[in-house]
């Protein structure tokens, strides 16, 4: 699929919880040729700390993609654009608040616009500092 889209690499990943520990695991894999696993990251943390151990596998994922992306990439064409303000991490994301997250941006992938507002609506709730979400409700609800 990575290859259609004109990707050349793709994330794949996925998350545990044992005995009161979480683990975050990410692969980046090359797809354009060979579909070799490029180098593979983890992270371990506590499960309340869900955001901390997210934030530091996307570090390690961001200096391998960084390193490979600019060796590839083409200068480019134009200036940026100036960059709005991106919504602060709230201070610690607990794990059932990360999954009531991602079922409400479920919901939304599927178009199913009232239950991602109910969704949204809880997780704002339940973490009020989590603005991110709060930004993804006021979007849904204009």
């Amino acid at each position: 699929m990575g290859k259609l889209l004109g990707a050349h690499y793709l994330v794949l990943g996925g998350y545990f919880d044992v005995m009161g520990a979480l683990r975050a695991d990410a692969r980046v894999v090359e797809v354009e040729e060979t579909g070799r696993v490029v180098q593979s990251v983890g992270a371990t943390g506590k499960p309340d700390d869900f955001l901390s151990v997210e934030q530091s596998l996307a570090t390690s994922l961001t200096g391998i993609l960084g390193t490979k992306l600019a060796a590839a990439a083409p200068p480019p064409a134009r200036p940026a654009a100036p960059k709005k303000p991106r919504p602060r991490p709230p201070a610690k994301l607990m794990m059932r608040t990360a999954i009531l997250y991602s079922t409400a941006l479920g919901h939304v992938e599927a178009g199913e616009k009232e239950k991602a507002k109910e969704t949204l609506a809880a997780v704002v709730k339940e973490q009020p500092d989590f603005q991110l979400a709060a930004v993804d409700l006021d979007k849904l609800m204009q």
